[in-house]
């Protein structure tokens, strides 16, 4: 079984601070994990290409605001995007609902019209819950949304290691060049190409998946940062 502590080994091992066959002390695997969550967190917000298309069914009670989040009315872990939304009345019938803007849906002039389906949807982007709008109000069914979920940190380092194909490799090397410099150690352009390389295949991957255009472009791979010379 492969756990967090072996990816982080890796990445440690990637840069030269531990051999082969050595198994880095306590606190270095402790400053890997702190990192590792680190670039889960900022890969998140970029949604394509690393985060994968989440759908839900949640249950309309006739009200124009549903709250979206861990505890909320949608209870679920808070999207990073909601991508589409759909109604699927109780009969089975489904229609999307379009999204709109806050000028748009300040602007509605009946903002407590009722129906089978709603026309529009609003989303606040509020934090740790965001509110999802609803115009006109449905009287019933269920809400289809489509969503990118953010990317689940790591907890222990004993902890198994659940990641879709080709995520290990990419966190693997972008984790080894975010401690680099940490550790005194040089990023050569090896490694740089092998943080791209391996972050591009998630990205095609994803977005073959989603019938989308490969439209992220390779990342420029600056010179090797040269090792410090003895004084």
């Amino acid at each position: 079984m492969t756990t967090v502590q072996d990816l982080l080994t890796a990445a440690i091992r990637s840069i030269g601070v531990v051999a082969a066959e050595e198994t880095p002390s306590t606190s270095e695997l402790t400053d890997a994990l702190y990192a590792a969550n680190d670039i889960l967190s900022s890969w998140s917000p970029q949604i394509l290409p690393v985060l994968p298309l989440t759908r839900e069914l949640f249950g309309l009670t006739g009200v124009a605001q549903y709250s979206f989040g861990p505890g909320g009315t949608w209870n679920s872990a808070r999207p990073v995007k909601i991508e589409a939304i759909a109604i699927i009345s109780s009969n089975g019938a489904r229609q999307p609902v379009r999204p709109a803007t806050i000028e748009e849906y300040v602007m509605r002039p009946d903002t407590i019209a009722t129906g089978l389906f709603a026309e529009v949807w609003y989303c606040d982007g509020g934090f740790p819950m965001m509110n999802v709008f609803l115009q006109p109000i449905p009287t019933g069914g269920n809400a289809e949304v489509a969503s990118y979920k953010p990317l689940t940190q790591f907890g222990l380092l004993g902890d198994p290691l659940s990641l879709a194909p080709g995520y290990a490799n990419a966190l693997r090397w972008a984790l080894a060049i975010e401690m680099a410099p940490e550790f005194g150690r040089p990023v050569s352009q090896e490694m740089m190409t092998r943080a791209v390389d391996s972050k591009m295949s998630i990205t095609g991957l994803n977005q073959a998946i989603l019938g989308r255009p490969n439209t992220v472009e390779p990342a420029a791979v600056p010179p090797p940062v040269p090792a410090q010379q003895a004084g």
